[in-house]
């Protein structure tokens, strides 16, 4: 499990690295729960930092902040509130994860 999940927050991130697919993915809600789940739970800080800059490469395309800012009623905002008050987390995940919002 945590190796799929690695392994889709590194696609992911390479698929939001292009501007044209950010708006696609930034409309796909699957692609958003992908994500938000590779951030929560016991998953290595490579899979948390490649799924928060994915978000962040999403976040980019201005008509997905929103949708990100509401998804499942805010639930993704405050998984990266946690981690951007976590003393557990590394100070570059706290910081990509901030770049998000």
């Amino acid at each position: 499990d945590n190796k799929i999940k690695e392994g889709s927050a590194m696609t992911f991130l390479n698929l939001a690295s292009s501007f044209e697919n950010r708006p696609i993915l930034g409309n796909r809600n699957d692609v958003v729960c992908v994500l938000l789940s590779c951030l929560q739970g016991g998953n290595s800080e490579s899979t948390k930092e490649n799924a928060i800059r994915a978000l962040g490469n999403i976040s980019a395309c201005a008509e997905n902040k929103l949708k990100l800012f509401h998804y499942r009623k805010g639930e993704l905002v405050d998984v990266l509130l946690s981690i951007m008050c976590s003393e557990t987390e590394s100070t570059s995940l706290r910081r990509d994860a901030l770049s998000v919002l």
